[in-house]
């Protein structure tokens, strides 16, 4: 058994964690969209929120592609997986880098903003 500085597993397995949400390999991704799924949103909103100053605006958006099954339906499944890539592409490229975007469900998406969130902001998006 070492003492002091030495290798400690309970050190290192937060650290690998946090790499591999980075990289996109601990299963918070979506493999279809590339945003992350429900589990990432909800990991990253909670330790956003654990940290967050209770005086920052912020802000929780769900968006449900509405009748997105008839996309399906009558085009096919690959028709409607390249709609939501392309969903997924539009709301990364109108939000912000560090505003948290993901897909929860076959056809829902949320966006975590926080900072400088107005109702014209919102509005807007």
């Amino acid at each position: 058994m070492e003492t002091g500085g030495g290798y400690s597993p309970e050190k290192e397995e937060p650290l690998m964690k946090e790499e591999a949400i980075r990289k996109g390999t601990s299963g918070f991704d979506d493999k279809l969209t590339g945003l992350m799924n429900e589990n990432g949103v909800r990991s990253h909103v909670n330790r956003y929120l654990e940290h967050m100053d209770p005086q920052l605006p912020c802000a929780l958006l769900l968006v449900n592609i509405d009748d997105f099954s008839e996309v399906n339906a009558s085009r096919g499944r690959r028709a409607g997986d390249r709609e939501l890539c392309r969903i997924g592409k539009i709301l990364s490229h109108s939000f912000r880098a560090n505003d948290i975007i993901g897909r929860t469900g076959a056809d829902a998406f949320v966006i975590f903003i926080s900072g400088a969130v107005t109702e014209e902001t919102l509005e807007e998006k």
